[in-house]
C-alpha cells in the first residue's frame, strides 16, 4: 500500500478485492468477471513478477486462450507490442530472454516487461497440437466442444461467402494453395498424382537400368496427353482473346493476363514437344533386349530428367482450379447469450457453387451434428443461393416455389400441345378425356369446355372464359399476364391458364400429404438428416435491406408507416435507422 501510495497510484488492491467480493444483480457473478477475462491476465501477471522461478507457475486458460485469439489475427508484431520492446526477464548478460522455453530456472527480479505472457513459440506449439486443422474438412473438434458445453440448445447453421484474391501458389515443400476445394477428394486425388508424376520423373533410369525403355515410353504416353491439353487449352484461350478483342468491352488488365496465358502456354507446348523429341531419341538408342551397358546415356537421362519435373509442374498448374470465394459454415447457438455469436466449422474454397452443392454440403454438416445429439434449427444463408430458402430436400417450402414450378412447367411447351391438354375428346363408353393427358385438368373442366363447345363456342371463347376462371373476380382488374407489360399472345394465354391449373393441382395435391399449404405461405419440411421440422431462410440483414428500399419507394397501399418509427424506437426490436433510411448514422 506504502508503494502504491508512493508512486501515485490508486487503492488497487482495495478496489480489487471490492469487485471480486461484490455480486451483481442477478447474485450469481462478482461484479469482476472471475470466471474469464481480464482475471487470466491479472492472475498471470501477479504470479509472474512474484515468482523466483518460473517453471512453478502456469497461464490461466482464459488468458491462454485470449493470446492465441490475438496472434493468430495480429501476429508477431503483436507479440513484440504485447510483451515489450525492452523485452527481458534479468538484467545480467547472461539472462535469457522471457520468450526462452529452454531457460530453466529464470528470476523476474529486474523484468521489463509490458504485460508477461507465453513465448511465441508456445502460441505456435498451441496451433500445432490444436485439434483445430487449416484444411476443407468439416471441424469436428467444435461440433464436439458446441455439442459438451450446451447440450439442450437448438443450433442454427449459416452459409456465408466471400470474395478472396485469385491465386495459385507451390511452396518450396511442394505444398499448394489458392485451389478450389470442396473437401469431395478431387483436390488430394489430383496433387497425389502429381507428386506420383514427379517422383517417377526424378528417379527415371536410376532404379532399374532393364526397366529404362518402359520407363521413357510410359512417359511418351503421359507428355502426349499433355500436349493435347495444352493445345486444347491454348486454343480456347486463343478464342477468349479474340472475342473479347471483337468486343471492344475488354478490360486492358484481362487482356494482359490472356497475353501472358497465350505465352506460358506456348512455351510449355514447344517444351513438351522438345522433350518428346529427345526421349524418342534415347529411346532409340537402347538396345531391343536387354540394357548394354556400354551405351553412355546417363547425361541424357539427368537432363531429361531436369526437364520433365519442369514440364509437369507448369502443365499441372494450368490444369489446377484456382478459387476466387471463400465458402464458411457457421453453427449459431439459437439464445446467442455472449460472443462468439457464430463458430466457424468449415471452409471451402470455391469458385462457383450451385445451389444443390451448397445444400449437400449443409446436409453433411448437420449429419454431424445431429450424431452429436445436437437440436438443428434451420440453415440460413445470404442471396447468392435463392433455391435454399423456397426448396427443400423433398418438396417446396412455400406457395412461391410451387408457383414457379408450376410456370416453368409450361414455358417451353408449343401451342399444339398446350392446346391438345385443354382439348376435350369423348371415347365409345362415353368417358372424356384430354387430347394430350395432363392430371391438372380434370375430367369436370373437360366435360364443362366440351358443353361450352356443343353451345357454339370456339376455341377462342373456351380460352378467354378458362383465363378469367384463373383469376379471382375481386383481383381481375390487376390481372397479371405472362410477361408483365407486354400483352399476351394465343400461347402465353395458354401457358397461364394451364400454369394456374398445375399451381391448384400442385397445392390441392400437398395438402393432401399433409403440408397445409392452403393456409400458410411457408411450411417447413422434416429434414431427412436431422429428423425434425427444419427451417430455411435468408439472413435477416438482406431481407430488412430490401424491405427498407421498397418503403423508401413508396411501399405497398395503406401501409402504416408509423408502426415502423415505433418498432425503430424499441430497445428490443433490434431495427436499425440505416435499414429503413439508407443513411450510414445507426440509430
Amino acid at each position: 500500500m506504502v508503494q502504491l501510495k508512493a508512486n501515485g497510484r490508486g487503492n488497487v488492491l482495495y478496489n480489487l478485492a471490492k469487485g471480486i467480493g461484490t455480486l451483481r444483480e442477478d447474485g450469481q457473478e462478482s461484479r469482476f468477471p472471475i470466471k474469464r477475462m481480464p482475471m487470466g491476465l491479472i492472475e498471470y501477471s501477479a504470479d509472474f513478477f512474484a515468482a523466483d522461478n518460473l517453471q512453478s507457475i502456469s497461464c490461466p486458460l482464459d488468458y491462454r486462450l485470449w493470446q492465441q485469439t490475438m496472434y493468430s489475427n495480429f501476429g508477431q508484431k503483436w507479440s513484440i507490442l504485447h510483451h515489450g520492446p525492452m523485452c527481458r526477464v534479468n538484467s545480467s548478460p547472461q539472462a535469457s530472454d522471457i520468450q526462452s522455453d529452454d531457460t530453466r530456472r529464470q528470476c523476474t527480479m529486474n523484468a521489463l516487461v509490458n504485460i508477461p505472457a507465453v513465448s511465441e513459440r508456445s502460441l505456435r506449439r498451441d496451433f500445432g497440437s490444436s485439434a483445430i486443422t487449416i484444411t476443407a474438412e468439416i471441424q469436428v473438434a467444435v461440433l464436439d466442444d458446441a455439442a459438451i458445453s450446451h447440450p439442450n440448445s437448438w443450433w442454427w447453421l449459416k452459409a456465408d461467402g466471400c470474395d478472396i484474391n485469385k491465386g495459385l501458389k507451390e511452396s518450396v515443400q511442394q505444398k499448394w494453395s489458392g485451389d478450389v476445394d470442396l473437401n469431395d477428394g478431387h483436390l488430394q486425388k489430383q496433387y497425389e498424382a502429381y507428386q506420383k508424376r514427379l517422383d517417377s520423373a526424378k528417379k527415371l533410369g536410376l532404379e532399374d537400368r532393364n526397366k529404362i525403355k518402359d520407363q521413357l515410353q510410359m512417359l511418351l504416353n503421359d507428355l502426349t496427353k499433355d500436349i493435347e491439353f495444352l493445345n486444347s487449352e491454348l486454343t480456347n484461350v486463343n478464342n477468349e482473346y479474340s472475342e473479347k478483342l471483337q468486343s471492344r468491352q475488354h478490360k486492358e488488365k484481362e487482356m494482359i493476363k490472356l497475353t501472358w496465358k497465350v505465352k506460358e502456354l506456348s512455351d510449355l507446348n514447344e517444351n513438351g514437344r522438345e522433350i518428346f523429341s529427345q526421349v524418342n531419341l534415347i529411346i532409340s538408342k537402347l538396345p531391343t533386349e536387354e540394357c548394354d551397358r556400354s551405351v553412355n546415356i546417363p547425361r541424357d537421362l539427368h537432363e531429361i530428367r531436369q526437364k520433365v519435373c519442369t514440364f509437369i509442374k507448369g502443365v499441372v498448374r494450368h490444369q489446377r482450379i484456382a478459387a476466387t470465394h471463400l465458402l464458411v459454415f457457421m453453427i449459431s447457438n439459437e439464445e446467442r447469450h455472449k460472443k462468439p455469436y457464430a463458430l466457424p466449422v468449415q471452409c471451402l474454397p470455391y469458385k462457383g457453387l450451385s445451389d444443390a452443392k451448397v445444400r449437400e454440403l449443409a446436409n453433411e454438416i448437420i449429419h454431424e451434428m445431429v450424431r452429436r445429439g445436437m437440436k438443428v434449427a434451420g440453415f440460413t444463408t445470404d442471396g447468392e443461393w435463392n433455391s435454399l430458402r423456397s426448396k427443400g430436400n423433398t418438396r417446396p417450402l412455400t406457395i412461391l416455389q410451387v408457383r414457379s414450378e408450376a410456370r416453368a412447367k409450361y414455358s417451353h411447351i408449343k401451342l399444339a400441345r398446350l392446346a391438345g391438354m385443354l382439348t376435350p375428346v369423348c371415347d365409345s363408353d362415353g368417358n372424356v378425356t384430354g387430347k394430350v393427358p395432363n392430371l391438372a385438368v380434370s375430367n369436370i373442366l373437360l366435360m364443362e369446355i366440351l358443353s361450352w363447345k356443343k353451345e357454339g363456342a370456339t376455341d377462342q371463347d373456351v380460352f378467354i372464359r378458362l383465363r378469367e376462371r384463373t383469376v379471382p373476380p375481386a383481383y381481375r382488374d390487376t390481372v397479371h399476364n405472362w410477361i408483365d407489360g407486354k400483352d399476351e399472345t394465343p400461347v402465353e394465354q395458354l401457358r397461364s391458364i394451364l400454369a394456374q391449373l398445375e399451381y391448384t393441382y400442385q397445392i390441392n395435391a400437398w395438402q393432401a400429404k399433409g403440408v397445409p399449404f392452403k393456409d400458410y405461405v411457408y411450411v417447413p419440411e422434416i429434414h431427412p438428416k436431422a429428423g425434425m421440422e427444419f427451417c430455411e431462410r435468408e439472413d435477416d440483414g438482406h431481407i430488412l435491406k430490401r424491405i427498407g428500399q421498397s418503403l423508401r419507394q413508396g411501399g405497398p397501399r395503406n401501409l402504416q408507416l408509423e408502426r415502423f418509427e415505433e418498432v425503430l424506437h424499441d430497445s428490443k426490436a433490434g431495427l436499425t435507422y440505416t435499414a429503413l433510411s439508407g443513411n450510414s448514422h445507426i440509430k
